[in-house]
């Protein structure tokens, strides 16, 4: 309603004052983003704020923001929100544009562990900056205090025979693979070689016969989670699974594991389609979303972490791998079909 008030009144205006008026244009800002990272408040703030008009499309895959750029060759949207592990191949097909640091001075108000971006794997490329940290979480070893009598401190948990059919686990060759790996002590558990992918393939078909079942989305776990017996579960989601969980009643509680864990970081790109004063925009988009309120705002609506408000999400003791591409998706998916495949 609010935007129909905005536009019922910007039409009156314009009839009331002829078209020889010279009223500048707002520019259209295009945003393809994750639901809960642009609610509708602040883009209307920022719509008043600077004249312009912003068009958010929401999507429920990673696979779905590669094809949109990648199909328009950058045309069909302004900014992006991806993670660290999708960026590469966007910056291989010259789908991104640098990010001017200049214009984004809330990027020096962020929380410290998030100033220096040389120090945050996947965001630079050859010294130039093309994703801006915003929101992330990590995966987390999940339990339920009333079948689990000892907390657990290790992966190994999913596997412990004692388990046997009340465990979860998220329906990720990406993930799973590289869970496996930080278990079984990889260097980089994102770029792993034929001989670990096997090491890990052979402990993945053991996790599958420990499990109750996999999922795909947190709304399935809610189900399972009250009509089953679970014990133990690797959380994709998250602290905001994990609220979700306890929201809806279940006894739950989590740690990162003693191995560590991986942990996504979506970040804001601009794409080369977003150019001049389109540029200019999406530059105060990105410095926008980083204003301390918004994190805040964003932090305790979706329960995930925000890179300008610390919410314990991980602390520094917490090992964690942050998320990066992997070696060859079509190889692990393949794997992990065969993996789900065995009897």
């Amino acid at each position: 309603m609010g935007r129909m008030r905005k536009l019922l009144t910007g039409l009156a205006v314009l009839a009331g004052l002829g078209t020889s008026t010279g009223l500048a244009q707002s520019e259209t800002l295009r945003i393809v983003t994750w639901q809960g990272y642009a609610d509708d408040d602040w883009v209307e703030e920022f719509e008043a704020a600077y004249n312009a008009d912003v068009q958010v499309t929401f999507v429920g895959d990673d696979a779905e923001i590669w094809a949109k750029v990648r199909g328009s060759n950058g045309a069909d949207a302004d900014i992006i929100t991806t993670n660290t592990g999708q960026l590469q191949r966007y910056i291989d097909a010259n789908l991104l544009a640098p990010i001017d640091l200049n214009m984004v001075p809330n990027q020096k108000e962020v929380l410290e562990q998030f100033r220096d971006l040389a120090k945050i794997p996947g965001v630079m490329r050859n010294g130039k900056v093309f994703m801006m940290p915003y929101v992330y979480a990590p995966y987390l070893l999940a339990y339920n205090p009333d079948l689990v009598s000892e907390a657990p401190t290790s992966w190994s948990s999913l596997w412990d025979p004692k388990y046997k059919g009340k465990v979860l686990t998220h329906d990720s060759y990406e993930y799973n693979f590289t869970i496996a790996a930080i278990l079984d002590g990889a260097k980089d558990p994102f770029q792993l070689s034929e001989d670990e992918l096997q090491r890990c393939k052979t402990k993945l078909i053991d996790l599958q016969h420990q499990l109750l079942s996999y999922y795909q989305y947190p709304e399935e776990v809610v189900q399972l989670w009250q009509s089953n017996e679970i014990a133990v579960m690797m959380a994709a989601y998250g602290p905001s699974q994990i609220n979700a969980l306890r929201k809806a009643g279940a006894k739950v509680e989590a740690v990162i594991p003693k191995e560590g864990t991986p942990t996504w970081l979506d970040s804001m790109a601009v794409t080369v389609g977003a150019k001049g004063a389109k540029y200019d925009l999406a530059m105060k988009w990105i410095n926008f979303a980083l204003k301390k309120e918004i994190s805040k705002a964003l932090a305790r609506r979706t329960n995930f972490g925000t890179t300008g408000f610390d919410t314990g999400a991980i602390t520094p003791n917490d090992k964690i791998f942050w998320v990066q591409s992997i070696e060859d998706p079509t190889r692990r998916s393949d794997l992990w079909n065969e993996i789900k495949a065995t009897p």
